[in-house]
């Protein structure tokens, strides 16, 4: 997935934050982390983490989704990383920025998956 909101802009130092929201019971982390709380363009808190020594963004956890977590995808190798399979708060975009076509595009959070 790719995300558009200001927030994430300003994460990753312009353009869309690349995402994958997975199970909580499915991930572990080790080494030390640190993170930081926001409001996101939802209005709810997001917590940002990242590796205090390198400063590598690693994953953010959503209040609104306590049994998610939002992989940064620039964790894994290139070839292991799949393509955005949507595309969240373009109406955020820069206006040079184009959204993959074919993919689905929501100005804002999309309708929960079911």
């Amino acid at each position: 997935m790719e995300c558009h909101c200001a927030d994430c802009q300003k994460a990753v130092g312009g353009g869309p934050a690349y995402i994958a929201m997975v199970n909580r019971a499915d991930c572990t982390f080790s080494g030390e982390l640190r993170g930081y709380d926001v409001i996101g363009d939802s209005g709810g808190t997001v917590t940002r983490f990242f590796c205090p020594n390198c400063g590598t963004p690693t994953h953010s956890e959503l209040g609104k989704y306590p049994d998610k977590v939002v992989l940064k995808v620039g964790l894994f190798a290139p070839q292991e990383a799949a393509a955005p399979q949507r595309a969240i708060w373009t109406g955020s975009a820069p206006k040079w920025h184009t959204v993959a076509p074919g993919i689905p595009s929501f100005d804002k959070s999309p309708p929960p998956r079911g």
